[in-house]
């Protein structure tokens, strides 16, 4: 549902919002910065007739805004302009003023928003910060590692292994200057097979031990006996 955007905000919608006092406010307004209004009935100020909104002179209601509180709640002004109007315009002496409080003043959305990009308050809407790095699938693929295969020996091992992860993640392709990978240590075979075999000494004994090419030998015949005999024919 797209619902149209805000066209007023109270002084104190706007205190909150900029964290500060209403009195730092009317003072902005006093400076020329921001444009105090209020919503008014047909009123007749002199030969003209104003009506809906309408500037505020912010030393009228000055009073209001004292910081020790002693302000009062309401004042009567017997003057105000008319939005995008440059004169302004007075109700005449013999007529009632119009009562204003503190709650009928507004400022505008617009000069908010003008106020809070010139003075650098808030970073313009629709307009996200660069990602640079991949924390959520880094911090997932962390987890991850040491569920399946505990911690190593060295966390310099781990951080190792988790900059490799950026470089062949999609985003770890433009970190390749910043987090140059290591090279492999070349894989000795030899070292591999006698850790495997359980020599600590010579590699690949049990190879020389047992040749897979030599031919099995004949059974060695018994000496033949010095003694010749015959058989007794008795």
């Amino acid at each position: 549902m797209n619902l149209p955007k805000r066209v007023l905000f109270t002084l104190h919608e706007a205190a909150a919002r900029w964290n500060c006092q209403i009195a730092d406010i009317a003072d902005w307004a006093l400076s020329g910065h921001l444009e105090i209004m209020m919503a008014i009935p047909p009123t007749s100020f002199g030969d003209e007739m104003l009506s809906d909104l309408v500037v505020i002179a912010p030393s009228d209601i000055l009073a209001m805004f004292r910081r020790d509180g002693s302000g009062p709640r309401e004042m009567v002004i017997r003057r105000a302009r008319a939005l995008g109007g440059g004169e302004w315009q007075h109700i005449a002496a013999l007529e009632d003023g119009l009562r204003v409080t503190r709650e009928d003043l507004m400022l505008l959305a617009d000069g908010l928003a003008r106020f809070e990009e010139e003075h650098g308050m808030f970073r313009r809407v629709g307009t996200p910060p660069a990602r640079g790095h991949d924390w959520d699938g880094f911090y997932g693929a962390l987890i991850l590692r040491i569920f399946r295969g505990g911690l190593p020996e060295k966390q310099a091992e781990l951080v190792d292994e988790m900059q490799r992860w950026f470089i062949s993640s999609s985003l770890g392709r433009r970190l390749r200057s910043a987090f140059p990978a290591r090279p492999a240590p070349p894989m000795n075979i030899a070292s591999l097979m006698a850790t495997r075999s359980g020599s600590t000494g010579k590699s690949c004994a049990w190879k020389a031990a047992t040749p897979r090419n030599r031919k099995p030998t004949s059974a060695v015949a018994p000496p033949k006996s010095c003694w010749h005999t015959e058989p007794v024919i008795g």
